[in-house]
Order: C-alpha cells, then structure tokens, then sequence
C-alpha cells in the first residue's frame, strides 16, 4: 500500500509541475449577415484580431504560463436605420492577474462594462477565468487529464 501512495504523490508532484494549458487564439462567434453590413457602413474595427486555431491543444494556439485560463470577450450591439445586430469578438489565453486591476482573478467572469459608446454601436467587455484544462474553450467542457486517468487506471491495476 505504502508503494501505491509513494507512487501516487511522485507522479502527481511531476505532474503539477506542467502549467495550467490554455488555448491561445482570436475569434469570433458567427457575426450575423445584418451586422456585417453595419460594420462596414459605420466603419466599425473590432477590437479583436482572428488569429490561431482556438480548437488546438498544443504548439502555438496553447498557453501554459498561467494560473487560469482567460476568455475576454468584446460584445458588441449596432442599431442603425431600424436593423439591430449583436455579436461577441474574443481572444483566449493564459493569465496570473486580471486584466483590469491586476488582482488575483477567481474563476468567474467580470463584466467590465462598456469600453465604447459610439453613435450607433455599444461595445461591452467581458473577461471570464477559470481554473480547468482548456476550460476557455467556447463549450467550456472540462475533461478529465491524462495524468489522472493513468493514476487512478495504475491504483486500480493493483
């Protein structure tokens, strides 16, 4: 028994000295064909760039430098001659403090309140944290690691 639990607390210390991972990316969620027109007339930039596969698990589209992993979100609203449209722009990466104040974040979302007010257009900010693998994905799914499954497969094996 004594050899399980030795086993158990050297793989789990080497384990943990691997960073929370976190996909790193820039996106958006599917911007509506009303909006896309508004963009264009009322000379919109968003405020996110589409970069990386917010889908990958490893090289460059993934963080592990962090205690959480951070989805900030920008939602805008446009409202302009009678068509109304809204749609989130994003990017996911790694984070220690939070963006706005530097504190130590919990896992949950702040809503920084508007960041633009523009004749036709509001922009709301919205950083969520969390402390799961992968866990800013937009399903926000946690699955169980790998470290884990092999743990508890081994005290089970014996």
């Amino acid at each position: 028994m004594f050899r399980k639990l030795l086993f158990l607390a050297i793989f789990c210390a080497f384990n943990s000295a691997d960073g929370l991972k976190c996909h790193k990316c820039g996106g958006t969620d599917g911007i509506p064909k009303a909006a896309k027109s508004l963009i264009s007339k009322l000379n919109i930039t968003t405020l996110d760039s589409l970069y990386g596969d917010c889908k990958a698990k490893s090289g460059s589209d993934m963080c592990d430098d962090g205690k959480f992993c951070l989805k900030s979100s920008h939602v805008y609203e446009v409202s302009y001659g009678g068509v109304s449209a809204k749609w989130t722009s994003y990017t996911k990466g790694c984070a220690t403090q939070r963006k706005d104040n530097q504190l130590d974040p919990t896992a949950t979302c702040y809503d920084l309140g508007l960041v633009g007010d523009h004749s036709g257009y509001t922009v709301r900010n919205i950083d969520c944290y969390c402390d799961k693998e992968f866990c800013n994905s937009s399903q926000l799914l946690s699955i169980i690691s790998s470290s884990a499954l092999i743990a508890i497969i081994y005290l089970l094996k014996f």
